[in-house]
């Protein structure tokens, strides 16, 4: 019961991992643009 457990962590960290370079880039992009331009 254990590994089962373990084996669906594993999925949603992978997922999280997956996503969150893209949220970072959509959500810090147009932050950086603008403080840049000032």
């Amino acid at each position: 019961m254990a590994e089962k457990h373990q084996k669906v962590s594993a999925d949603i960290i992978y997922t999280k991992v997956d996503e969150a370079p893209e949220l970072a880039s959509g959500s810090l992009l147009p932050i950086i643009r603008a403080f840049l331009k000032s």
